[in-house]
């Protein structure tokens, strides 16, 4: 993600001996912000069974949350992900891009559920109390990097990062941005925005069932990983610990925009 002036071949560069160091440069990037969105879930009915679900009001307001996957036996979701990103059919296609996708956390709480340690995990369902709900949006951004290459070790260091920067289509270069006062210009493909946001969809997409004293059952080998970062290694427990809950959320978030930018 460089601009219309630079790539990765004509970034100013001094390589003394074996160490490279390149001049700063600015690139666009993927970045991202996270919070509790717990307080706008609404309710839903939904299921044979007629069990609550809920969603959080910015993603209902684009469609309907998961179907509800109760099965023969029962089970019932108790954590699941969403994701809308743009241009696809409940995002349409924007001469302004604010975001390029959102994505969604909901789960059954178990350190808010006062009957899980007496074995009636579900006891509470319908109740809102013992829900907690997460956004997290990513945004294209522009980070000002320094870059360093010594033997076989490339090392790039963030000197800045511009946040909530505006984008307006242009039809040959797709969404370009500036900084004030510098004749540059930084775009990205309408295209390419799209698949930025169809793979974050993939990672986002899917649910669980997580019950005290059964079987965990996982609808993608991401629903695993995001329950093992948002309630730690045992996803119906209460843990209470610094590096779950919303701050794993924002963890998996930063890994994923970081992936993607170097991608």
């Amino acid at each position: 993600m460089y601009n219309d002036y630079e790539s990765a071949s004509n970034v100013t560069s001094k390589c003394p001996g074996s160490r490279c160091t390149w001049e700063p440069y600015t690139t666009l990037a993927l970045c991202y912000s996270v919070e509790d969105v717990t307080s706008t879930l609404v309710v839903h009915k939904q299921g044979q069974v007629d069990r609550t679900v809920f969603s959080p009001a910015a993603l209902d307001q684009y469609r309907a949350p998961p179907k509800e996957t109760s099965d023969d036996w029962g089970w019932f979701d108790t954590f699941w992900a969403a994701a809308v990103y743009f241009g696809n059919i409940d995002v349409p296609w924007s001469y302004n891009l604010s975001h390029v996708a959102d994505a969604f956390i909901v789960v059954f709480d178990p350190c808010k559920n006062p009957d899980l340690d007496n074995g009636n995990s579900t006891a509470h369902w319908n109740n809102t109390s013992v829900w907690t709900a997460y956004r997290g949006t990513f945004s294209l951004c522009l980070q000002t990097l320094n870059s360093s290459f010594a033997g076989s070790s490339m090392n790039t260091t963030i000197i800045q990062t511009k946040q909530a920067v505006d984008l307006h289509w242009d039809d040959v270069e797709g969404y370009c941005t500036s900084i004030d006062g510098d004749p540059v210009r930084y775009c990205m493909d309408g295209y390419a925005v799209h698949s930025l946001g169809a793979t974050i969809e993939s990672v986002f997409s899917g649910s669980a069932s997580l019950l005290n004293g059964g079987s965990n059952e996982y609808t993608t080998d991401w629903i695993f990983v995001l329950a093992q970062d948002i309630l730690g290694p045992s996803p119906n427990l209460c843990n209470k610990g610094p590096h779950v809950g919303l701050n794993g959320f924002s963890r998996r978030l930063n890994n994923l925009a970081t992936s993607l930018t170097n991608t």
